[in-house]
């Protein structure tokens, strides 16, 4: 009879931790992205993977690394791109963030437009380049 109560508890022990695990939500887990960004302020540059934002904490914002660009001359650090995250159709459901070359992470605020949504890291020329550019990095849709 104990041995059976113990296997119970047990049980019931496991499935609440698999069911707490299961529904916490936020991981950090950053994926590397590589994409063009376009000249002019024009249309937005986009990775193609997108990631799905389980949070519905808006406190937890996303982040983006830019460890290489070929905008500009030579392999200095200190070029910026302005990053955001879109939705499915390429409309912004961030604020844009200016991340700088070679610094590590930058972090954003979350729109309620991004809760437990799929979404996407895109760019723009931050300035008046006459060309395109390509970008490469690591981003995060929640810390």
């Amino acid at each position: 009879m104990k041995a059976k109560y113990l296997k119970v508890v047990v049980a019931m022990l496991v499935c609440g931790f698999v069911l707490f695990t299961g529904s916490v939500g936020a991981k950090d887990n950053p994926t590397s992205y590589s994409f063009t960004v376009k000249p002019f302020w024009k249309e937005q540059g986009r990775d193609n993977h997108g990631k799905f934002r389980e949070s519905k904490n808006l406190n937890n914002p996303w982040k983006v690394s830019l460890t290489s660009t070929t905008e500009g001359s030579g392999n200095g650090n200190n070029y910026q791109t302005n990053f955001c995250l879109t939705d499915y159709n390429h409309e912004r459901v961030s604020n844009y963030l200016k991340v700088i070359q070679g610094k590590g992470y930058f972090t954003k605020e979350a729109y309620a437009e991004m809760v437990e949504k799929v979404v996407y890291i895109a760019a723009e020329d931050n300035g008046f380049n006459f060309s395109s550019y390509s970008v490469k990095g690591a981003w995060d849709e929640e810390r």
